[in-house]
């Protein structure tokens, strides 16, 4: 018994010793990979620091770059308006264009006006051979600047600002110009501001919170012309070849030694168009930069920060987070070697306690020795246990159900199922072609008529996208398909038009087409639907109906014109006396003729305008005269109806390019309809002003009105409204559907506004840049 008991303890002081070693191995192995962990953390924190910094002096670059760059965009276009002002300076205009030297004393007492604030170190004007007539500065006056870029950009029509030292002030100016325009718009002269460059350094030196960064002001030839590094003055940004520099010193920088900077890699920058980066001098020192570029200055504000700067204050935050990182690494170890000394034990029962739980037994008596973290730990292992016995008996009462919710879906999609296939058969039975594309224009599926209308098989299709050359389209142009691409996927809505597109054989035709945009719940294209029908044989029927009414139109107008001759004979007595009532009878028929005569014409019209063969000749018009030309042919009959006719034409309206024999058959088809469909003594309204870069015009009448179920029709052919038909027998109904052809021909539009028993307004628009000429075959009747 006794060697027994020394057994025992042996055995509990050997599984003592076994416990400690695996404890002490525990622990010794979470030491060492919390220090490899923790120093792959101080490397990777120490590469993100170095980024940071980097990203954090770029960030820095880009904001002072826009503030100060805007500072001197907002000067240098101040600078630019003071000077326009000056050019609209009668006197000055007078003075250098006519010499006229009485304007003198008003010209200077203007240009001091301007500089009052002491923004111009001078204000002076040259005539075209380059001498100043006058300037701020007396010194310039008489002296000869025709050499100057800035004359001669600014007598070539452009503002142009350079930078130079000055051969008579000797001293850096920046030097605005622009043309100096008489009243006909011709070229007089050069009007030139030479800036103070005391507020462009004031801007540019501005202190900042940003230490270290270099501000430098490069003209277009690469020279510094202003810097917060005063050995960067006057210096270029690379070398620069021996021509170039005798061409900068004589002509811009006189007495100046231009040293290169060494910064050939900016150089090249910013003639490339480069507004950010990273480059290094020909001391390989390391720079980020940013830049700005002046708008019509020719400039560019360049703002740079020393790579060394920044990897300094990276290394130095490096250093402070790697001893924050190491003491913590160490705090933990020393932490969590205790915790596992002290609750291995329990920490070994609650794992059983957990493998059990995970294995569906919740039976098990959870209890723990301390009220520490850990006692709230195993607190809440067994609440959960507690909820995970719940849960699991509810989740076998849900999978129950959700099993039998399963069933009846399946059943309802086998339903959908078969109505699909039904709506498949429905619509490859369909005679137009219709295809269902994804959100790309991917081809998902196609009907049989596909291959009807294109000659490709619907397995031919679908994986190919629609619209290219790889199926039946590609015809229309880029610009049509990227407005259509807009209206169904940015805009998504329908798109509903008319476009050529070729079989698989190669033959063309037209096709008449719907595309619509399918879209879910949150409102995202999913499908694409387009219906197409082939309306080729439409069409050459319509061709056909109006080739035959221009062939009848010709051949009517011989005979009817013979028979308004023979007419004119009877009337006028060549062919012997009439009776009163012979020609009263004849006087009929021949205001029955003219009738027919004005309907062959305007079928005429409209045919050669349908065909595209109508000659279009622009000619500077004055709408004006044009309008009331039309008023005094159609004076006769206004009087006759004792009617009130008031023109109002914009005073400022310029003369348009515009075919007169198309533009004036509109006015006359408004003007005689408001005539002709006004009672007498009625009062009809002609406007016609400019908006934007459209020219409008408006003919109102308090005339009949247009019913207004009948009012979506009036633009038809041959169409009357059924309240005028009685009242004015005379009317083809063509009028207002030639006018609209025109209108719409000439990039225009056409609208009306109309209440019935109260009058007709009528809009329509032409564009200010006027109208195209046009090679065609025939003209307007």
């Amino acid at each position: 018994m006794r060697n027994m008991g020394i057994m025992k303890k042996k055995e509990e002081k050997n599984s003592v010793k076994i416990k400690r070693g695996l404890e002490l191995k525990i622990v010794t192995i979470l030491t060492l990979v919390m220090i490899f962990f923790g120093g792959v953390t101080v490397e990777l924190l120490y590469k993100y620091t170095t980024r940071y910094e980097v990203k954090k002096g770029e960030a820095q670059l880009e904001t002072l770059v826009k503030v100060k760059g805007g500072m001197l965009n907002v000067y240098f276009q101040q600078m630019r308006a003071t000077l326009n002002k000056l050019t609209r300076d009668v006197h000055l205009v007078d003075l250098v264009g006519k010499n006229s030297r009485k304007d003198y004393k008003q010209a200077l007492y203007h240009f001091d006006l301007m500089n009052v604030r002491g923004m111009f170190l001078s204000i002076y004007a040259l005539n075209k051979k380059g001498e100043v007539v006058i300037s701020l500065d007396k010194r310039f006056e008489g002296k000869n600047y025709g050499f100057r870029d800035y004359f001669k950009e600014a007598m070539g029509g452009n503002e142009y600002l350079d930078v130079a030292v000055g051969v008579t002030s000797g001293q850096l100016g920046y030097y605005l110009s622009t043309p100096l325009r008489d009243d006909k718009g011709e070229i007089v002269g050069v009007v030139v501001g030479k800036l103070n460059p005391k507020f462009v350094k004031d801007m540019l030196m501005r202190k900042t919170k940003i230490d270290g960064v270099k501000e430098l002001l490069v003209d277009r030839d690469g020279v510094v012309v202003e810097s917060n590094d005063e050995g960067l003055f006057l210096h270029t940004l690379a070398d620069i070849s021996e021509s170039e520099k005798k061409w900068l010193v004589e002509k811009k920088f006189p007495n100046v030694d231009l040293i290169p900077s060494g910064y050939a890699s900016l150089a090249i920058a910013l003639r490339n168009g480069v507004t950010a980066g990273y480059f290094r001098d020909h001391l390989s020192k390391g720079w980020y930069y940013r830049v700005v570029g002046l708008p019509g200055t020719g400039m560019h504000l360049v703002m740079m920060k020393n790579e060394a700067g920044i990897l300094r204050e990276a290394a130095t935050n490096s250093k402070i987070v790697f001893w924050v990182v190491a003491i913590a690494v160490l705090a933990t170890d020393l932490i969590v070697g205790l915790w596992l000394l002290k609750y291995m034990n329990q920490v070994d029962k609650l794992a059983v306690a957990a493998k059990r739980i995970s294995e569906g037994k919740f039976d098990n008596d959870l209890s723990w020795e301390s009220n520490d973290q850990l006692g709230e730990l195993v607190e809440a292992l067994r609440e959960m246990q507690y909820r995970l016995k719940r849960w699991h008996q509810e989740m076998v009462k849900e999978v129950k159900n959700k099993t039998e919710k399963l069933k009846l879906q399946m059943k309802k999609l086998e339903e959908a199922k078969l109505d699909l296939e039904k709506f498949k058969l429905a619509v490859d039975n369909v005679g137009d072609h219709i295809v269902i594309t994804d959100s790309e224009g991917i081809v998902l599926y196609a009907n049989k008529a596909v291959e009807k209308i294109t000659g490709f098989s619907p397995e031919e299709v679908v994986g190919k996208k629609v619209g290219t050359k790889e199926l039946w389209g590609g015809l229309m142009g880029l610009k049509f398909y990227q407005k259509l691409w807009q209206t169904i996927k940015i805009d998504k809505k329908m798109f509903v038009g008319e476009l050529t597109n070729r079989r698989r054989n190669g033959q063309k035709y037209i096709a008449a087409a719907s595309i619509a945009p399918v879209l879910n719940k949150r409102g995202e294209i999913i499908y694409f639907v387009g219906v197409e029908r082939d309306v080729t044989k439409a069409k050459e029927i319509d061709q056909m109906k109006t080739d035959f009414i221009s062939l009848a139109s010709h051949q009517l107008r011989t005979p009817l014109s013979a028979m308004r001759w023979f007419l004119e004979m009877l009337l006028s007595g060549d062919m012997g006396k009439l009776t009163k009532q012979q020609r009263e009878v004849i006087k009929d028929i021949e205001e029955s003729n003219d009738r027919m005569i004005e309907l062959v014409n305007a079928l005429l019209n409209i045919s050669r305008i349908e065909s595209g063969r109508i000659i279009v000749e622009p000619q500077w018009v004055n709408l004006k005269e044009l309008v009331e030309g039309v008023v005094k042919d159609l004076e006769e009959y206004i009087k006759k109806k004792k009617q009130t006719v008031v023109v109002s034409v914009h005073p400022n309206l310029p003369k348009i390019r515009l075919d007169p024999k198309l533009v004036r058959q509109v006015y006359l088809n408004l003007i005689s309809n408001a005539v002709k469909y006004t009672p007498e003594g009625g009062e009809i309204n002609i406007f016609v002003s400019k908006k934007d870069k459209e020219v409008i015009s408006q003919i109102s009448d308090t005339g009949y009105g247009i019913p207004k179920e009948e009012q979506e029709r009036i633009f038809e052919r041959f169409f009357r409204a059924s309240n005028v038909v009685k009242k004015e027998v005379g009317g083809t109904g063509l009028g207002l559907y030639l006018a609209k052809a025109v209108v719409k021909s000439s990039g225009g539009r056409i609208w009306f506004k109309s209440q019935e028993g109260k009058g007709t307004s009528f809009w329509f628009t032409l564009p200010l840049k006027g109208m195209k000429k046009k090679k065609g075959e025939v003209r307007l009747t």
